[in-house]
């Protein structure tokens, strides 16, 4: 099985949201390697990255693994349900990133609606990514988990 590939534009934000944000958050400098969150933690808030790399890391599942750059925005799902992460977040390269705790972010997204709407398209591209690569990968167990037909030596699938 392959893996989801390299540089995901996914999760970029649109300027004026990275300027709220940077604006609303503070710069923290993190070295090659440096966890920015983990999942099962508590959410924090968001992570705009500004330079580098950072790579979120599935659970369980690495080949959906994605590696995000600058304008890219982490930590949504968490934040706007108050859950904790699902993901990990960890540097890749020596990058600069705006963290944005939960409570500035949510009272931004509650003044500023536009901002909002940006976010939530963001969030809703993820969710979508997640859901359809969540079922590629269980269509896949599926059908290696058939069993293979002497006659014609394929794999049948009920349903």
């Amino acid at each position: 099985m392959t893996t989801v590939g390299s540089l995901c534009r996914t999760l970029l934000a649109p300027v004026r949201l990275r300027a709220a944000l940077t604006d609303a958050g503070k710069t923290e400098q993190f070295l090659s390697q440096s966890v920015l969150f983990r999942a099962g933690a508590k959410g924090s808030g968001v992570f705009l990255v500004c330079s580098g790399k950072v790579r979120l890391l599935v659970p369980g599942v690495p080949q959906l693994d994605r590696t995000f750059s600058a304008g890219s925005l982490l930590g949504l799902p968490s934040t706007f349900s108050e859950k904790p992460y699902s993901l990990t977040a960890v540097s890749e390269t020596d990058c600069e990133v705006v963290h944005v705790s939960k409570k500035k972010f949510l009272d931004l997204m509650k003044v500023e609606t536009e901002l909002c709407r940006d976010a939530t398209d963001i969030l809703s591209c993820e969710v979508t990514f997640i859901m359809s690569a969540l079922r590629g990968q269980r269509a896949l167990a599926i059908s290696e988990a058939a069993p293979v037909t002497a006659s014609t030596g394929r794999r049948h699938v009920n349903g």
